[in-house]
C-alpha cells in the first residue's frame, strides 16, 4: 500500500523510467502470488496425503482419462493444420499437470505414466520421452487417429516395449 502511495504521489513528477518499476513491481507481485497459492495449495487434505497415495490416484486417473489425438475424420473434413489438430488433442491425465505444483511433481516423477501414453500427443513426443526416462515404451497406435509424421522415426531410435491396437485399451 505504501509503494502505490509512493507512486501515486509522485507520478505527476516521475520520469518515464517509473513504468518500468511498476512494471518489476508486477513481477515481483505476480511471484509473489503463485507462491502465496503454492503454499494454500500445500494446506489442502487431499494434496497432504502421502505420495504413494497420490501416484496411485494419478495411476488410476490415467487408465480411465487417456491423452486421444484428434481423430482422423475431424482433420479431413475440416482441413485443420498441424498446429490445430494439436488443439483439438485431448490431454487427459496430463491435465492433473496443470492443476498445482504438488501434483505436476507428482506426475513428472512417475516416468511409467509418460512411457504408456507416448503417442497419444504427437506433438508432445519428445516431452513424454524425457518424461518416461529408462521405462520402456508402449504405443498405441490406430488408423482412426492422426498420426505425426514423427512417429515412425521416433520408433526406430527408442526403446518401444510394446504395440496395442488403440481400439484395444
Amino acid at each position: 500500500n505504501s509503494r502505490l502511495q509512493y507512486i501515486d504521489a509522485t507520478l505527476s513528477t516521475a520520469p518515464p523510467s517509473i513504468a518500468g518499476d511498476i512494471f518489476n513491481d508486477i513481477v515481483y507481485l505476480k511471484g509473489l502470488t503463485a507462491e502465496f497459492k503454492k503454499r494454500a495449495n500445500d494446506v489442502t487434505p487431499f494434496l497432504r496425503l502421502p505420495l504413494e497415495i497420490l501416484r496411485r490416484i494419478v495411476l488410476i486417473l490415467a487408465h480411465r482419462w487417456r491423452p486421444c489425438p484428434p481423430k482422423r475424420e475431424m482433420r479431413m473434413s475440416d482441413s485443420l493444420s498441424e498446429a490445430e489438430a494439436h488443439l483439438n488433442t485431448r490431454l487427459g491425465w496430463v491435465r492433473v499437470t496443470h492443476v498445482c505444483s504438488r501434483l505436476r511433481a507428482v506426475c513428472l516423477d512417475y516416468p511409467g505414466l509418460w512411457a504408456r501414453d507416448i503417442c497419444m500427443v504427437p506433438s508432445a513426443l519428445e516431452t513424454f520421452n524425457v518424461r518416461a526416462k529408462d521405462v520402456p515404451l508402449d504405443l498405441y497406435i490406430s488408423d482412426e487417429y492422426i498420426i505425426s509424421d514423427a512417429i515412425p522415426n521416433f520408433i526406430t531410435k527408442n526403446s518401444v516395449r510394446s504395440w496395442f491396437p488403440f481400439g484395444n485399451l
